[in-house]
């Protein structure tokens, strides 16, 4: 009984002076790790819904307008090619907008599954001090990026809907004046 409570007293004492020579690393990957979690907030706060529906629409209007200009004799005066110009700059957002949200939310997750790895590494003093510094300014390097590309969907999403909200009405009174002259 005496050896058992000897060797968890020495493996008590002997896991306490096992301190990390890492703790500023460690304490930039909580930083770290938390802003990971405020750039999750943000992207999971950015409205996915419509679109799909948007870019199918935005097809659909582009189509109209152009088949008319082909089929008719008429041609596209400069307010409208202007307009359309306008126009087809939405084409890209709507395209794109799942495909880089959905690569943004893989790469949230996957980078802070990395953080946490890495954290626990350094805790336990599991790598040599070479492999920690790169593995370190490469991780913080990345989790840079995605708060980037974040930031950059959150912003996207905004001005896209901003510049839709001006420019679909226009659309639909494009549409309707094309029609009428069929």
């Amino acid at each position: 009984m005496r050896k058992t409570i000897l060797l968890l007293s020495l493996a008590a004492l002997f896991a306490s002076c096992n301190q990390t020579p890492y703790k500023a690393e460690i304490a930039e990957l909580d930083r770290l790790i938390v802003k990971l979690d405020s750039a999750k907030n943000i992207l999971q706060n950015v409205d996915t819904n419509g679109y799909r529906d948007y870019a199918k629409r935005f097809q659909s209007n582009l189509n109209f307008v152009t088949n008319h200009f082909r089929n008719s004799k008429d041609t596209i005066d400069r307010d409208l090619a202007l307009f359309m110009a306008d126009y087809r700059s939405l084409k890209k957002p709507y395209l794109n907008f799942h495909s880089t949200y959905d690569q943004a939310a893989r790469d949230l997750e996957f980078t802070e599954k990395q953080l946490l790895t890495l954290k626990h590494d350094l805790e336990h003093n599991l790598l040599d001090s070479i492999v920690v510094r790169k593995m370190f300014d490469r991780e913080v390097e990345e989790t840079n990026a995605i708060v980037d590309l974040v930031k950059r969907i959150d912003f996207g999403d905004d001005y896209t809907r901003e510049l839709a909200s001006t420019l679909e009405p226009k659309m639909d009174s494009v549409i309707v004046v094309l029609k009428s002259l069929e």
